[in-house]
């Protein structure tokens, strides 16, 4: 049997703490004058209590850490998506610009063969008029 002070001392946590725990776990405590008991069965379930709580602590650190990694990770790829948005959208400006460019060629090219064509034409109707007429 130990008194609250020397629990204290012993597991280095506070007056309070032990407080909650024997709250939570409907220990008795015995008093003797101003001083409170505890008996050596309830001293081991507030350790294994405070082994448990400082498990789940661990657990629960090692899952707010992967948390965290996790969301680094996410920003990342986002900063990533973000980029290859902007590169896809520049070449979709430059696939534009060459087809604008192509179909001007196009037309700039059918205007070249429509002029070869009449040209060709002028010479033939020239030539037919000569062997004709003999010009």
């Amino acid at each position: 049997m130990k008194n609250i002070q020397q629990l204290c001392d012993e597991l280095g946590i506070s007056r309070t703490t032990v407080y909650k725990y024997i709250r939570r776990l409907g220990i008795e405590v015995k008093k003797e004058g101003n001083i409170a008991f505890i008996n050596d069965d309830d001293i081991e379930k507030i350790k294994e209590a405070l082994s448990t709580a400082s498990t789940n602590s661990l657990h629960t650190d090692y899952k707010l850490e992967y948390i965290q990694s996790l969301q680094q990770q996410i920003e990342t790829l986002q900063k990533q998506v973000d980029f290859l948005k902007e590169q896809l959208r520049a070449k979709d400006e430059q696939i534009a610009k060459l087809i604008q460019t192509n179909q001007n060629f196009q037309v700039l090219l059918k205007e070249k063969e429509e002029q070869i064509y009449q040209l060709e034409g002028q010479k033939q109707k020239g030539s037919f008029l000569k062997k004709l007429f003999g010009r």
